[in-house]
Formats: structure tokens, C-alpha cells, sequence
């Protein structure tokens, strides 16, 4: 009898010590003051204003070679459009190509990129841990690029 009513003991003790921490982790939620579809209209606000920075040969760890056009507001960095080095294909997000070389021209690259800024959509965001929104920029069904608005301030996030 005593092994019974001290195995419930410690199994109620059990109990409460877990719902107690996980009380704590709801405490530690972040809830924005910006919220999606506020960050939705920020960015396609300022869409009209996106300009094309200077273009740049970025190189992978493996010697990979990625064409990147930067899009600036008001000559700040706030995203960056990949392209194929061979064909000048706008590349989807994250997406990476195996040329060592690149064939195409940076005046090529940059009259590509500003063809499609007119066309750019803006998709759903979603909340990243750094308490950023990170709104995805679209082209034909596509994400090439995200654009963060800071969840508190409701402010472009401007990139290095």
C-alpha cells in the first residue's frame, strides 16, 4: 500500500513539474506587433521604388559561381535576385547553379532584372526567428527572393 500511494505521489509531482515548464515556454512566445498582412502591404508599397544595384559574381565554397543582382531602395540592399551565369535565367530562391564561369554580361543581368520588377508579386510571409517577416517576392508562381519587414517596428530590413 505504502509502494502504491508513493509511485501516485511522485506521478502527480511529475505532472505538475511538466505542465509548469510548459506554462514557462508559452511566456517565451513572440507575438509581433506587425502583423502578415501589414508586412504584405509594406512590401508591395514599396515595390514602385525598387531599383537594381550593382551586379556581382558571388563564388561557393566549391568554386561555384552565382550571378547576383541586388535590389536596392534608395541605395540600400534589401534583397538579392540570383541568375544562371550561362543562360541569365532568373534562378528560384536558394537555388544554386554548377557553372564555373559565367557567359552572360553584367548589362545583361541588369537589364533582366529590371524587365521583371514591374511583374514582381508579393506572397504570404512568415515569422522568422529573428522576429522578422520574411515576405517572399514571387514571379510567375516562383519565389526568387524575400524581403524582411521587422515585426516590431514594421520597417524594411535593410541586407548587408
Amino acid at each position: 500500500m505504502k509502494k502504491i500511494f508513493i509511485f501516485f505521489f511522485c506521478l502527480i509531482v511529475f505532472v505538475k513539474f511538466s505542465q509548469s515548464q510548459e506554462l514557462k515556454a508559452h511566456h517565451n512566445v513572440f507575438t509581433p506587433k506587425v502583423s502578415s498582412d501589414e508586412a504584405i502591404e509594406i512590401v508591395r508599397k514599396n515595390i514602385p521604388m525598387l531599383t537594381v544595384g550593382s551586379v556581382y559574381l558571388s563564388k561557393g565554397k566549391s568554386g561555384i559561381k552565382s550571378l547576383d543582382v541586388p535590389l536596392e531602395i534608395k541605395g540600400k540592399k534589401i534583397s538579392i535576385i540570383r541568375l544562371n551565369p550561362q543562360t541569365g535565367e532568373i534562378l528560384p530562391k536558394g537555388y544554386r547553379t554548377y557553372y564555373p564561369e559565367s557567359k552572360i554580361s553584367e548589362d545583361f543581368a541588369l537589364k533582366r532584372v529590371e524587365e521583371i520588377l514591374p511583374a514582381l508579386k508579393v506572397g504570404s510571409p512568415w515569422l522568422g526567428i529573428d522576429k522578422n517577416w520574411k515576405v517572399p517576392l514571387v514571379l510567375d508562381g516562383t519565389v526568387i527572393s524575400e524581403v524582411f519587414v521587422n515585426a516590431e517596428k514594421g520597417e524594411l530590413v535593410f541586407i548587408k
